[in-house]
């Protein structure tokens, strides 16, 4: 278990709150104006997602979660716009 917490943090746990340097990295995914056709809450969604940062979509079930990801990957993009996404 530690192993897999240590993946996702990007160290070793032995000090649990270590001097911040909080340095941004690489922007890893950009979206930009995305907007989905058939999904009307879905309106120009933008953000950067950057190196070492874990993007988490969340909400009550039935708030469209499914359908965000979906579109973020492509699976449902119909853009009413110029999206753009990298």
């Amino acid at each position: 278990m530690d192993k897999i917490i240590a993946m996702m943090v990007g160290r070793e746990l032995t000090n649990r709150f270590p001097e911040k340097t909080n340095t941004p990295k690489n922007v890893i995914l950009e979206v930009k104006h995305l907007t989905a056709l058939n999904q009307p809450s879905i309106e120009d969604i933008t953000f950067d997602l950057r190196a070492g940062e874990i993007l988490g979509v969340a909400g009550l079930v039935g708030s469209r979660r499914t359908d965000i990801v979906e579109t973020v990957r492509g699976a449902r993009m119909q853009p009413r716009t110029n999206p753009a996404s990298r």
